[in-house]
C-alpha cells in the first residue's frame, strides 16, 4: 500500500500521529490532574508518538533505512553544526532583536528547563515521523533519482509545515503570522530533510530541531517578540531562505547516502 499509494499512506500516517498525540495529552491530563491545554502535556504526547513510531519502524524492519538507527557521517555533522549556528543566530535576531542569550542563567528558571525537555520530545517525535518515516516511505515509492529525492523532500516538508497552521488556534497567531510561519517552516524542513538524505541519519535534524526551538523558546521566557510579530516571522522567513537553497543544491549535486540508495530494493 505504501508503494502504490504513498501520498495517501503518509497522510493517513500523519492523521494517526495527530490523533494519538491528542489522545495521549488527554490521558496525561486525566492522570496528572493538569488542565488540558497546559504546555507541559505536549512532552507526553510527543514521547508517546515517538515511541509509537519507533515500534512501527522496528516491526517493519526500517530502523536503519529510515535513518533512526544510523548516526551518519562526521562531514554532514559539521555541515549540520554550521547550519545550526546560523539558524540559531538569525532566529534570535529575527524574533527578539538580539543575538545573545545567557543560557546558564536562564536554565535556573523552571520554565526554561521545562522548555528544554519538552522541545527534545518535540524534536524526536516530529523528526522520527517526517524526516524518518514519511521521507523514507516517499523515497521507496518514488525512487532515488534526483526528481524522486526532490519530490520526497519537498512533499514531506510541506506536510510537516501545514501542521503549523494549528498555531492560529493554539498560540492565537494572526492568519498572516501563521501563514508566514508555515512558509518559514517549509524552508527549514527542506534543510533538515537534506541533512537526512545526505547523511542517512535523522539525528542531525533532531539535534538542530531541538536546540533551535529550545533556545529560542528559552529566550522568550525573559523577552517578548518584537512588534509587530508579523515582522519577526517575516524576518525569520527571509533568513531561512539560504538554508533551503543550500539544502536543495546539496541534494541535487550529491549522491544519496548508500543505505538510502538501496533501501527500496532491500525493503520491497
Amino acid at each position: 500500500f505504501s508503494l502504490k499509494r504513498p501520498l495517501l499512506f503518509v497522510l493517513l500516517l500523519t492523521l494517526a500521529w495527530v490523533v494519538i498525540f491528542l489522545l495521549s495529552m488527554m490521558l496525561a491530563a486525566q492522570l496528572s490532574g493538569i488542565p488540558y491545554g497546559d504546555p507541559s502535556l505536549v512532552r507526553w504526547g510527543d514521547l508517546v508518538t515517538a515511541a509509537g513510531i519507533l515500534l512501527l519502524v522496528w516491526r517493519l524492519g526500517w530502523l536503519k533505512a529510515s535513518g533512526i538507527a544510523n548516526l551518519g557521517c562526521w562531514q554532514i555533522w559539521l555541515v549540520a553544526l554550521a547550519g545550526l549556528v546560523y539558524h540559531l543566530i538569525t532566529s534570535l535576531y529575527a524574533l527578539y532583536g538580539r543575538v545573545g542569550i545567557d543560557l546558564w542563567q536562564a536554565l535556573r528558571l523552571p520554565e526554561a528547563r521545562s522548555i528544554l525537555v519538552t522541545q527534545l520530545a518535540v524534536g524526536l517525535s516530529e523528526e522520527f515521523l517526517f524526516r524518518g518515516l514519511v521521507l523514507y516511505i516517499l523515497l521507496r515509492a518514488w525512487g532515488h533519482s534526483r526528481a524522486g529525492r526532490l519530490g520526497a523532500l519537498i512533499t514531506s516538508s510541506l506536510l510537516f509545515a501545514l501542521l503549523h497552521l494549528s498555531d492560529v488556534f493554539t498560540v492565537q497567531l494572526s492568519v498572516q503570522a501563521a501563514l508566514t510561519l508555515v512558509l518559514q517552516t517549509v524552508l527549514v524542513a527542506v534543510w533538515w530533510g537534506a541533512l537526512v538524505l545526505l547523511s542517512g541519519s535523522v539525528w542531525p535534524a533532531v539535534v538542530h530541531h531541538w536546540l533551535v526551538n529550545a533556545l529560542t523558546g528559552i529566550q522568550g521566557v525573559s523577552m517578548s517578540l518584537i512588534e509587530p510579530n508579523t515582522l519577526a516571522y517575516a524576518r525569520n522567513f527571509y533568513f531561512s531562505i539560504p538554508l533551503a537553497l543550500l539544502g536543495l543544491l546539496l541534494v541535487m549535486l550529491t549522491p544519496p547516502y548508500p543505505s538510502l540508495s538501496h533501501s527500496r530494493r532491500n525493503s520491497s
